[in-house]
């Protein structure tokens, strides 16, 4: 009898489900079924909202499932206050709702865009519930204030069940994982960072892949708990020093020295026996020590203050800048607005009674999938989920419903058909985003008893509902196209732009500390970014290599304006180089060949500030030798000729 469960667990397995998943969607589902029978019990008046919210609310730590559910409370009761507001002044008229509404969820699209983690989903959620408030007024059978205090109670009990039972059924914290993760990355770079001083091949694109989906996933495990978010800022933190030195061991831009790559190598070795090594600091202050180059000697402390104790970490010794996307947040507000405006419109127009339904559709797909790197891929996935919810909320309401002999029995009906997507959820090949499959069913079958008959404006319901997606797809496809490409092809062009600024700005040097930690999380998201390809992986690195590269030569060059010691000509060298890069940030070989040409002049007046600059400028081909130099600089063009027009491209390109 006792292997009876390792037998089943093994046939599941052999049929594509994930055993702890397929734990987690039941859970998350029987939760949802008691939200439904206790929202009902209590008398408000949209049950089936508290089953959605639990769908929404469930994650599988303690800490996130705290974090999401007070955000999606208080995104909710914003939101139903927005839609409340909007209800009261435009006096129910179709088109200042229809124009406030768009405004609104266009503002809260933006700033979702903007900000990361579960701020973000609490402030998409409050447009999309301002959305639900007004939209679902439109019916004329609730009161707005009833409607909003309905959606206010309905989501609280909601996330009171899921926090409840998922406290009690789920792990406090995924902290050791997360360790473990990290630890395993930093031996594995100390190799690669070790191999790249010996001057010995190394991959290191794999490992910021690595360290790109660790960044990513930092923001939950900091969910929680004020002591959880620091612990994640301290890894963060580790993370980017850890980037940072890999990439200028590897990069060519450093001496090599085989006395740090044999520091590094111990470390590595200590890293895979032991899960936190007490004296790491001591090791990298040591490796510091040990070189002359200013590049790599601060990349080393950097690193020590980095694993040093937690309450010597501070922002001053190792920086973290956040990305912030601006214009994809604008261009993500303005889709939102012009669809929504589009949708509204339609309605306020025809007056067509399910055109409520249309938009609220419309509001939460573009919306909520708006911070995808590729949400019109979503909505394609998405659409078949839909339709299989609309069609079975039909077959709930006009074959089973009938039958229901009270509202009890008309909501008990819906749990079998809801208890469905516990295999969809927890199956390899349908797990992703098959939830969609419950939320849709749930938003479109309120249980009424009895059940007025009248098929064709159920239909039109569900069609409006299940068009959502269809025309999210077309806003995603249209208005601001975007995906993976599309988004590492902007932040290209704010890492270029930023070395525009760089090379015009009037400054002797600059903080180029902070600059770089600002390079290095865009550098992860340009990494995360280019997907499982190895070549367009290897590629996004060597765009980030070119912009870390004429970074550093920006500042050297920036330093050199006021040196003593240096000649007039080197310094109008110097100011012309400067000039070029401010114009096109390294796209011409014009430019290269202007650095070259302060390097040379810079050999008379300063030895090792030439010796600097050549350093920084090997990874892009040039070199000391005059008769490979500038072959280098025609042969490889352009610096910035890896993402061009949405598309991962290699080759020179022509100056603008």
């Amino acid at each position: 009898m006792a292997s009876e469960p390792s037998s089943l667990s093994a046939r599941l397995i052999a049929f594509g489900f994930d055993i702890p998943k397929l734990r987690y969607a039941t859970r998350v589902a029987l939760s949802a079924c008691l939200a439904l029978v206790l929202a009902w019990a209590l008398g408000l008046e949209h049950p089936q909202w508290a089953a959605m919210t639990v769908f929404a609310a469930s994650q599988p730590t303690r800490g996130q499932i705290l974090e999401k559910g007070f955000f999606r409370l208080t995104g909710t009761f914003i939101g139903a206050l927005v839609g409340l507001a909007l209800l009261f002044a435009s006096a129910g008229e179709p088109w200042p709702l229809v124009i406030g509404l768009s405004l609104w969820i266009a503002i809260c699209v933006g700033i979702g865009n903007l900000v990361r983690g579960y701020l973000s989903y609490g402030t998409l959620l409050a447009g999309f519930s301002a959305a639900m408030v007004v939209l679902l007024a439109q019916s004329h059978t609730y009161t707005p204030l009833m409607l909003g205090l309905d959606r206010v109670l309905t989501v609280l009990l909601g996330v009171v069940i899921a926090t409840v039972i998922g406290y009690l059924m789920t792990p406090a914290t995924s902290e050791s994982e997360a360790l473990g993760q990290l630890r395993r990355l930093g031996a594995d770079a100390m190799v690669a960072a070790a191999a790249g001083l010996r001057g010995e091949p190394s991959d290191p694109a794999a490992l910021l892949a690595r360290a790109a989906v660790i960044e990513d996933g930092l923001n939950a495990y900091g969910s929680g708990s004020l002591r959880a978010r620091r612990r994640a800022d301290i890894l963060h933190r580790r993370l980017i020093a850890l980037s940072d030195l890999l990439i200028v061991c590897t990069s060519s831009m450093v001496v090599g020295n085989p006395r740090v790559a044999s520091v590094l190598e111990e470390l590595s070795n200590r890293l895979h026996r032991e899960a936190e090594p007490v004296d790491q600091s001591l090791d990298f202050t040591r490796a510091a020590q040990l070189t002359d180059d200013p590049l790599l000697a601060g990349a080393l402390k950097t690193m020590a203050a980095a694993v040093g104790r937690e309450v010597e970490i501070t922002r001053r010794e190792v920086l973290v800048e956040e990305h912030w996307d601006w214009s994809g947040a604008r261009q993500a507000a303005l889709r939102a607005l012009v669809l929504l405006m589009c949708v509204g419109s339609a309605w306020a127009l025809t007056g067509w009674q399910a055109g409520p339904y249309l938009m609220l559709g419309g509001a939460v797909m573009i919306s909520v999938f708006s911070t995808f790197d590729d949400p019109s891929w979503v909505m394609r996935q998405l659409m078949q989920w839909q339709i299989l919810a609309g069609i079975v909320s039909l077959f709930l309401k006009f074959v089973l419903w009938p039958f229901a002999g009270s509202q009890l029995e008309a909501i008990l009906m819906i749990m079998p058909l809801l208890l469905v997507v516990v295999p969809l959820m927890s199956h390899r090949r349908t797990g992703a985003i098959s939830m969609d499959y419950a939320m849709v069913l749930l938003l479109i079958s309120q249980p009424i008893y009895p059940y007025p008959v009248s098929l064709l404006p159920a239909f039109e319901q569900t069609l409006a509902v299940i068009s959502g997606p269809l025309i999210a797809f077309c806003g995603y496809r249209l208005i601001y196209p975007t995906n993976a490409r599309k988004r590492m092809a902007g932040l290209g062009k704010v890492m270029r732009a930023e070395l525009r600024a760089m090379a015009g700005a009037r400054a002797v040097e600059g903080n180029v500390a902070l600059w770089q930690a600002r390079f290095s999380t865009r550098l992860l998201k340009l990494i995360r970014w280019s997907g499982k390809a190895t070549a367009v992986r290897n590629e996004a690195l060597a765009e980030g290599l070119a912009v870390l590269t004429l970074g550093h030569s920006i500042y050297l060059l920036r330093s050199l304006r006021r040196k003593a010691g240096i000649s007039s000509g080197t310094k109008r060298a110097v100011e012309t180089a400067l000039a070029r890069l401010a114009r096109d940030a390294g796209r011409s070989p014009r430019t290269l060949a202007a650095i070259v040409r302060v390097a040379r002049r810079l050999k008379a007046d300063d030895p090792a500030s030439a010796e600097r600059l050549y350093r920084f400028m090997r990874p892009l081909g040039v070199c000391d030798d005059p008769a490979l130099e500038q072959d280098a600089v025609h042969r490889r063009g352009s610096v910035a000729s890896v993402l061009v027009d949405g598309r991962v491209t290699t080759g020179p390109i022509a100056a603008s």
